[in-house]
């Protein structure tokens, strides 16, 4: 399946090869890092034709990726309930097919000069993510603060070589750098704004990872013995969901 990325060709790429998950993926849930920025990317690695592409996509690309791989893993319907600031607890469903994609619109770069001195902001790719991971892990009592250090410095194009400078930075660019990333979202936001019966309009937040990781693997084995006597297990693990999911309902 050919998916036009929403980052809009500024990394060089613009569509990816990706196929959609089957049984077979879904096994080896439970071998995936507990950091959740690798968990995806292996997970996806599982799916792209060209591997070598997810280094070079945007964040936001490879988080887009991920929500519609689990999102069709889910039948593109993510069930949900949620409870009301009044109390009451309600139901709803995340669908992907009826959110609109953000393409972004610009450029990789941004220059812009604050108290007349130039700053250059990049829109950063996983491979500039997974960089900044395993230098937050170098010491792991300090990981959240080395981890925002190295964001700064990869979005200021300051890493690795002036890292010392970036902890002396006014405080005003160091958080337009952390804030600048969210400033370029493209793809689809996994959240889901609803209404309570009493009224109340809440946004609700889909926790994509957990939509993955909690799949009830056992339940799909099952699903197998009861087409034990229409295919075999190599076949059952080259289908997809909605391919089982048909097959099943053939008398």
């Amino acid at each position: 399946m050919n998916i036009f990325l929403p980052s809009n060709g500024i990394v060089g790429i613009k569509t990816v090869d990706m196929s959609p998950p089957k049984i077979k993926h879904l096994r080896q849930i439970s071998e995936l890092s507990k950091i959740n920025e690798f968990a995806k990317n292996e997970f996806l690695s599982l799916l792209l034709n060209n591997f070598a592409d997810l280094n070079k996509i945007t964040i936001f690309d490879r988080d887009y990726l991920f929500l519609m791989a689990v999102s069709a893993i889910h039948l593109n319907n993510m069930e949900f309930t949620f409870t009301c600031k009044c109390g009451i607890e309600n139901k709803g469903s995340f669908n992907i097919e009826q959110k609109d994609v953000i393409f972004f619109e610009g450029e990789r770069i941004l220059k812009k000069k604050i108290k007349d001195k130039e700053y250059v902001f990049n829109i950063l790719t996983v491979g500039d993510e997974r960089e900044i991971i395993e230098y937050a892990l170098e010491n792991e009592e300090k990981y959240h603060e080395r981890f925002e250090l190295a964001l700064v410095a990869k979005t200021l194009g300051m890493f690795p070589h002036a890292m010392d400078e970036v902890e002396d930075l006014p405080l005003n660019i160091f958080y337009a750098a952390l804030f600048f990333q969210q400033c370029v979202m493209h793809g689809i936001e996994p959240i889901h704004r609803t209404t309570c019966s009493c009224g109340n309009s809440t946004v609700v937040v889909i926790p994509v990872m957990d939509y993955l990781t909690e799949i009830n693997t056992a339940g799909i084995m099952t699903k197998f013995a009861g087409l034990a006597n229409k295919l075999d297990f190599k076949s059952f693990n080259e289908m997809t969901i909605p391919e089982v999911e048909s097959f099943a309902n053939i008398k």
